[in-house]
């Protein structure tokens, strides 16, 4: 399609973006004020601190990233202007949609025609989770704006044979890997429509890509090798990750270890490390640790394959199902707090098939569409190699709506043009992959569950003191799941700190928990609660030294007194000392649990 024609039908992208704009400010009032933008939790939290720190100048760190870093990093860039205010990375998001909005039109519309992209960002703002990263501190709605940015522009450049293009093009998938390396399988893969389209000359344009991937991924590289003392990539989540998505008891979503304390970024690190240091006997790196869970992972697929092909074959079907697999955030926990989140008519159970049958169609002129066949598949391929989850498929939705709307529109014309074996085959699968994606197990309906957001808030909640407030998210996970245990003892815990010990008693009991011997608490709650704030308001060495007083007046601490006083130990520098109270929370939690 030539500029002239695609600058005529950009204008129609102009009523779109406006209601786009209303919507999502409609919907970021209405969030607002909820504990969903207010409170956030695990990894939102963990960009949330992780950005404050920086935007305060405090850009070192002394191990190597657990997370990607590009996120956190542009979050404190914003907070030093706007103030450590989630909401102001709220309406950040909110523009990059817009820009995200122009990219899906501008591909479609060069790859195929001006209506099927306008088509296409008119089912992107009908799709529900679309909004719902976007009212989240999560990098999701960053890598799809930087996906589409690098799709849009290779398909452009694909004839150009200009250097320096090709190396921008390379910048920014570096770019899209330090907020999440998943990218890195299709940069790998993108060798294919390359060669296709441009011969010989492909080899000279990927490696010119890889070239500018390298200039951004290696200095993060080198910087975690040698803080860390051990080769490390742009994170040490990847053994864990694997192990989490393959091992034998993995269900194919993301599921907490029953040795880690907490779901959040630093707890889970030091979880799975410790635990990788009990079972060989060994002091190790974050970096070795992450080599031993590969290892672990490696030799179970090995030890029972069978059992692995069937957990291949149910993360495909999550891939491509309607559910919204959270991570440790959920579209379904966001629904709770937004009316307005609950109407929107466009979700993965629709949004699927349209786009597989459009694949379909498109095949007739499968090597011109290669490049996005190949993307598509990438992070398949990234969900099989770890866990299914939305935040790692969200990247393809907008590809899949210009497919999606490939299908819908020509359709009609191979109608006209009496196309039979195009309809029946695109007609064909669009019917078979409803069903696929919209087929619910018990399994499924869990997922959709909201139970973890209440649990998740709930014992944010309780970290920060707030055990009142916390009892009411219990009760609400609870009532998603009566058998929920973890819900339950926690429930237990915030009874017994508010004084109610039969409410208390009762939990432990459903929890099927013996009940923790009580102490005397008086002054060692006052100790408790001063500690907490000298802790907001960062005097942490002061946080720190009543804490330890206040450990010294609990005889029998729960785990989650030795976890605090590990997270001051870490704020104030001292990891040696941090990592002694996480290996006491932990030997801890075994006994509470």
């Amino acid at each position: 399609m030539n500029d002239t024609a695609i600058a005529k039908t950009r204008m129609w992208l102009i009523p779109i973006v406006i209601f786009y704009v209303v919507i999502s400010t409609i919907m970021i009032a209405e969030l607002a004020p909820t504990l969903f933008i207010q409170l956030p939790i695990i990894d939102a939290e963990t960009y949330h601190v992780w950005a404050t720190q920086i935007s305060r100048g405090q850009l070192a760190a002394h191990e190597p990233f657990f997370l990607s870093p590009l996120y956190p990093l542009l979050l404190g860039l914003l907070y030093i202007v706007t103030g450590p205010y989630p909401i102001a990375a709220v309406v950040v998001q909110m523009l990059l949609g817009i820009g995200i909005l122009w990219g899906v039109y501008e591909l479609g519309a060069r790859m195929f025609r001006p209506t099927v992209a306008i088509l296409a960002t008119v089912v992107l703002i009908a799709y529900g989770p679309f909004y719902y990263f976007m009212n989240t501190l999560l990098s999701a709605t960053l890598i799809l704006f930087l996906n589409t940015l690098l799709l849009w522009l290779m398909w452009k450049h694909r004839h150009s044979e200009k250097t320096l293009i090709w190396i921008v093009l390379g910048l920014l998938g570096g770019l899209s890997a330090l907020a999440r390396p998943n990218i890195l399988i299709f940069l790998a893969l993108a060798f294919i429509p390359l060669l296709v389209s441009q011969g010989k000359g492909g080899w000279k344009r990927w490696g010119l890509m890889w070239l500018g991937v390298a200039i951004l991924v290696v200095p993060v590289i080198i910087r975690n090798t040698i803080v860390g003392r051990d080769l490390t990539l742009t994170t040490t989540t990847a053994g864990i990750n694997i192990y989490i998505g393959n091992h034998l008891e993995s269900n194919g979503s993301y599921t907490e270890a029953p040795f880690v304390m907490s779901a959040d970024a630093n707890h889970e690190a030091d979880g799975y490390r410790l635990e990788a240091e009990k079972r060989t006997g060994k002091t190790l790196t974050a970096a070795a640790a992450s080599q031993y869970w590969f290892g672990q992972t490696v030799k179970e697929i090995t030890g029972a394959p069978g059992q692995y092909i069937k957990l291949l074959g149910h993360k495909v079907f999550l891939f491509f199902h309607r559910v919204e697999a959270p991570t440790n955030i959920s579209y379904y926990g966001a629904r709770v707090h937004s009316s307005l989140l609950n109407s929107f008519v466009v979700d993965m159970g629709l949004l699927l098939p349209l786009a597989l049958a459009g694949v379909v169609i498109s095949l007739r002129r499968a090597k011109k569409n290669l490049l996005l066949y190949v993307y598509i598949v990438s992070y398949l391929l990234a969900n099989l190699l770890f866990f299914v989850a939305s935040e790692y498929r969200f990247p393809i939705v907008g590809v899949l709506c210009i497919l999606g709307s490939l299908f819908l529109v020509d359709i009609f014309r191979l109608f006209r043009e009496r196309k039979a074996g195009w309809i029946v085959a695109s007609v064909a699968v669009y019917f078979a992959t409803l069903g696929l994606t919209n087929h619910q197990t018990d399994f499924t309906r869990l997922l959709a569950s909201p139970r973890m957001d209440y649990f998740n808030l709930g014992s944010t909640l309780v970290k920060w003191g707030y055990s009142d407030e916390a009892i009411l998210q219990f009760q609400k996970a609870l009532v998603e799941d009566p058998d929920f245990q973890e819900a339950h003892v926690q429930l237990g815990w915030c009874y017994l700190d508010i004084g109610e010990t039969q409410l208390a008693e009762e939990e432990f009991r459903m929890a099927d928990v013996p009940m923790p011997v009580l102490q005397e608490a008086s002054r060692r709650d006052s100790l408790l609660t001063l500690a907490r704030q000298h802790a907001d308001n960062e005097n942490f060495e002061a946080a720190l030294e009543t804490m330890l007083e206040c450990l010294e007046e609990w005889p029998s601490p729960p785990f989650w007194i030795y976890q605090e006083i590990a997270d001051l130990y870490r704020v104030t520098g001292d990891y040696v000392n941090a990592d002694k109270y996480d290996r006491l929370a932990q030997e801890g939690r075994n006994i509470n649990y």
